[in-house]
């Protein structure tokens, strides 16, 4: 078992995956948020928001198209009773169907049903658990509105409890899926146009989940909120944005933890729409990517415009929210030193406190120095991985210092590929092992020692592809089969006993000169 005596202090938080039926979590209490409306056939694409109105109810259909349907998320316990309701309808026919799902008693504008959930929910994308939600014949002179999906017990409550539950511990929640950080390429974005809190579903849209719910779960779990700021929102978005964090809504509350706030996510990285976006800004604007460094004229062109649009933004923030409140964030490249030299050399030190890249580790240990499928050859490899992982921590912390900046790690945790030939089972194994709780610890202390913040990629997340990120596989996972979610409930605890160390020392006089 793991060393956790002793542990350095940080402020660890998570990455929170989006909300949506595929990601076996339940955030909204009504299932139905999780997708919006599509047509029930030829291609299956989603309705177009001309045919909807500003909260993502049918108004109109795209010619040809009588027949729609919705993806609502599965339900939270096996065997458990479920409710769907809606208003309207007209004359438009209802069916239903899902994995697991077994129909009901039925009346008019309400179903119920139960649904079986497997022992491993997660194991293919085909096995993964929905409700699909149909209606044909779709009277668009009384259309159907107000879908609601609940199992039945649940709180009348905007988020589920069990979401709330499982992230309670967490100082910090990273929303980067949620706001759509990476895909929300918008140029102009103007407030307008920003989800509403009254949407169907805020998943569906370009923007994601209103701030309003953002405020919500922050404060439900006394978490502080790391948001991504939308890359290409004008100033009186990112003003009202700020305003709206810092008060919260009419009749409302705003944050009570802190903003750590970044412009858009890696716009360093060649595969996200984030860096098209900003070496496109960066030419119109004729930047100049000279650097003392070597690095790429069009990648230093884009982290230029990095550090000049997000030092904008935390120019903004700054005049609203109170000191102390705001932690401004700017984002370099784990492996590639290089992106935090110039980043510093473009001045962003001056508008920024906190300077961040990742801390993955284990990538190759399937394939280097040999393949192997053996969960006892691959371990091993991951653990030794750490050392590398931590290395690089410490150089970033070098830059960080000597510019006069804090330093954190925004995502963190296992990064092994499965190889192509490997079988899942294999996979899975390598995941579910009680090692990978030794490694997570082990890689959580050296995030600790040299961050003042960590935030683990990522809450939940299936086993079925190439990479195995989640804690959790699926929300509701005993701990006790989650080493890594187990491993990171462990370290929290470990933190707590050095946080209060540290504060014994203090009124003892200790720490004076030590840094506790």
């Amino acid at each position: 078992m793991a060393d956790l005596s002793n542990f350095p202090r940080m402020t660890l938080g998570i990455n929170c995956v989006g909300d949506n039926y595929f990601d076996e979590l339940t955030f909204y209490t009504n299932r139905a948020m999780a997708s919006g409306w599509s047509r029930n056939s030829g291609d299956y694409s989603v309705i177009p928001p001309a045919n909807l109105d500003a909260n993502g109810e049918i108004v109109s259909l795209p010619a040809g198209v009588t027949s729609v349907f919705r993806n609502a998320g599965r339900l939270s316990t096996s065997g458990a009773a479920g409710r769907i309701t809606w208003a309207n309808g007209g004359t438009s026919s209802f069916s239903y169907y899902g994995t697991g799902v077994t129909a009901g008693a039925s009346s008019t504008n309400q179903r119920d049903f139960t649904q079986t959930l497997d022992q491993q929910p997660v194991d293919t994308d085909s096995a993964r658990h929905r409700v699909v939600l149909q209606f044909g014949a779709v009277d668009l002179v009384n259309p159907p509105r107000a879908m609601k999906v609940v199992q039945q017990g649940d709180p009348d409550q905007l988020i589920h409890p069990d979401w709330l539950a499982l992230h309670k511990p967490f100082r910090i929640l990273r929303v980067l899926e949620w706001v759509k950080a990476n895909s929300n390429n918008v140029d102009g974005l103007t407030w307008a146009a920003r989800t509403p809190p009254t949407h169907i579903s805020p998943a569906s849209t370009p923007g994601g989940t209103p701030y309003e719910h953002l405020i919500e779960a922050a404060n439900a779990i006394g978490a502080d909120l790391w948001l991504p700021a939308p890359m290409g929102a004008d100033d009186d978005y990112y003003t009202r944005m700020c305003m709206l964090l810092r008060d919260g809504p009419a009749g409302g509350e705003g944050l009570k933890g802190r903003l750590y706030l970044e412009w858009a996510n890696e716009p360093w990285n060649p595969g996200l729409g984030t860096y098209t976006y900003a070496l496109g800004k960066a030419n119109a604007a004729g930047l100049s990517g000279a650097n003392s460094y070597g690095v790429g004229a069009d990648l230093a062109k884009a982290l230029r415009f990095q550090a000049q649009r997000s030092g904008q933004l935390m120019d903004i923030a700054a005049s609203i929210f109170a000191p102390g409140r705001l932690v401004r964030v700017i984002g370099a490249q784990q492996t590639y030193a290089q992106v935090a030299d110039v980043l510093i050399e473009y001045g962003a030190a001056a508008r920024h406190d906190m300077l961040v890249c990742g801390g993955y580790y284990g990538n190759n240990a399937g394939t280097v120095p040999t393949t192997s499928n053996d969960p006892a050859v691959i371990l091993p490899r991951i653990a030794a991985d750490v050392d590398a992982m931590e290395a690089v921590l410490i150089a970033h912390k070098a830059k960080a210092r000597a510019a006069g900046m804090r330093f954190g790690v925004y995502e963190w945790g296992q990064h092994f590929a499965k190889p192509g030939a490997m079988p899942l089972a294999d996979f899975k194994a390598i995941q579910r092992r009680a090692t990978m709780y030794d490694i997570t610890v082990d890689a959580a202390r050296r995030v600790a020692r040299h961050a003042d913040v960590g935030l683990y990629y990522s809450d939940v997340g299936p086993i079925v592809g190439q990479f195995a990120y989640g804690a959790k596989e699926y929300q509701e996972q005993p701990t006790a089969s989650a080493p890594k979610y187990d491993a990171l409930i462990d370290v929290i605890a470990a933190i707590k006993v050095a946080d209060g160390r540290a504060a014994r020392r203090r009124q003892l006089g200790l720490g004076i000169g030590l840094g506790l």
